[in-house]
């Protein structure tokens, strides 16, 4: 690892409670998680001193140690907000005295060492510039995602104006999507113009659904078997020759930056067994996939909590009494009632599902409606 006077720190922002693909950061592409192979591409980076994990103080931050000591890299608690990803990052940047900030998503398996590497020398390069940014080429983006580099000043300038939940629950959008421009006129930013193979081609390479992930170990298992390693130009060129490949993910809603989050609970049908809890897996799936709406499972024994839990959703074992206790959480509730389902869907004005029926309003659909046009349907109410 380089050794310099711009001390270079890469940061991973981690939380394991996301709606979509819960503990997304430790599900395994072949033989590692998620945040293994961020590790693993960052450490490839000659350019990064240090790497450190950032979390928030939530109990199930502690599932992150044993990947911090095994991969050899630190892993910093914020005790702020746990929807305060700026305020994260930024305390971590202080902490360890990073000069130049390497923001890496835990969700990106597919970072490139030698474009990290490539951004931070601009910066070393220019000490009057505090952020690097891609260059487009014929108005696109290159293919990466989950990379940030700035200097740590430029940090703590929009974290200062970072005024609102929307604004810092997401990488820096006060400066990078220019909510503020006045405030940053003065912030040089140097271009980076990647290698071609990186513009020749748009697809999802972060991990946020069940069909994100099916996409990363099919890309995984077809490079393996071809003796190639993990790395994006190989699955560039993989998904170049085999676009099969890409169609497992091509759908995938992409929420927006100021985007509101919503997430439905499923009540299976005690009596309705296996195959009922398969046909709301296929509507959570929709609605995960193409709506970006979460999905959690309330169910009743632990047969169908195991077939819930194989699919990449959160599975509660619980009774009929519970619902309330954890519907508080959730957006909708949709109960499964074998020939059709009962969606309860909270009022923009309600005070959650404690606090009586009156704060929602109550639809049913058929069953026989099939999963697309069920998922797209509840998606629409609970968005209206």
């Amino acid at each position: 690892m380089a050794q310099n006077n711009n001390k270079t720190v890469a940061f991973i922002p981690v939380r394991l409670t996301s709606t979509r693909l819960p503990e997304k950061h430790l599900k395994m592409i072949g033989p590692k998680s998620v945040i293994s192979w961020v590790i693993h591409q960052l450490k490839g980076a000659r350019e990064i001193d240090e790497i450190v994990i950032c979390a928030p103080n939530e109990t199930e931050t502690e599932k992150l140690r044993p990947t911090a000591r095994a991969e050899g890299v630190k892993l910093y608690v914020y005790d702020g907000g746990a929807d305060d990803v700026v305020g994260r990052l930024t305390k971590a940047a202080e902490v360890y005295m990073a000069d130049i900030c390497v923001l890496a998503s835990g969700d990106c398996p597919l970072l490139c060492p030698a474009t990290i590497d490539s951004m931070v020398n601009l910066l070393k390069e220019d000490p009057s510039a505090g952020h690097a940014a891609f260059t487009p080429v014929n108005n696109n983006l290159p293919i990466h995602e989950g990379i940030v580099i700035s200097r740590r000043w430029l940090w703590q300038r929009a974290e200062l104006y970072s005024d609102t939940p929307a604004l810092r629950e997401h990488h820096f959008p006060a400066f990078l999507r220019g909510v503020y421009p006045e405030k940053f006129l003065d912030v040089k930013t140097v271009s980076f113009r990647d290698d071609d193979c990186f513009y020749s081609l748009r697809h999802r390479i972060s991990v946020d659904t069940p069909a994100d992930l099916m996409f990363m170990n099919a890309v995984y298992e077809q490079l393996t078997n071809a003796s190639l390693d993990f790395t994006l130009v190989n699955a560039i060129n993989l998904l170049t020759i085999n676009t099969a490949v890409g169609k497992i993910n091509d759908r995938v809603y992409q929420k927006a930056f100021n985007e509101a989050s919503y997430r439905v609970l499923f009540i299976s049908d005690p009596d309705g067994g296996s195959c009922a809890v398969i046909h709301s897996l296929k509507v959570a799936g929709d609605l995960v996939h193409y709506h970006g709406i979460g999905a959690g499972f309330l169910v009743f024994n632990s047969e169908i909590a195991s077939i819930v839990s194989e699919r990449g959703y959160k599975a509660i074992i619980g009774t009929r009494h519970d619902i309330l206790k954890y519907g508080i959480n959730y957006s909708a509730l949709v109960f499964d009632n074998n020939k059709y389902y009962t969606i309860q869907i909270q009022n923009k004005d309600g005070a959650g599902a404690d606090a009586g029926a009156e704060n929602y309003y109550q639809l049913d659909i058929d069953i026989g409606a099939g999963a697309e046009a069920i998922a797209a349907d509840i998606a629409k109410h609970i968005k209206r």
